[in-house]
């Protein structure tokens, strides 16, 4: 983890900058998986159901008993998730 320090800063400086920007983003016309563990904290859930509320073709699936950290803790069914969405037309 501290190898990725440097590029935290970096990382937040964008994210910062779209805090109620989403304007370049509602043209984008492709389907979005937005995946959430059901232990995920509440203010990335709160950022997701933002997004799903506000952008274009969006879909939230969970992950029952992940948290935050789900590609980690619960890879196949991360992968099962991707897999079903990706089928999905």
């Amino acid at each position: 983890m501290v190898a990725l320090v440097p590029t935290w800063v970096r990382e937040l400086r964008v994210i910062d900058s779209l805090v109620g920007n989403l304007d370049g983003f509602k043209t984008i016309d492709q389907r979005t998986l937005l995946l959430l563990g059901s232990n995920t904290p509440a203010h990335h859930v709160d950022a997701a159901r933002f997004l799903d509320e506000n952008l274009p073709r969006t879909m939230i699936e969970w992950v029952d008993g992940a948290d935050h950290l789900a590609m980690v803790t619960h890879p196949i069914d991360m992968a099962n998730a991707i897999a079903a969405f990706l089928r999905q037309r």
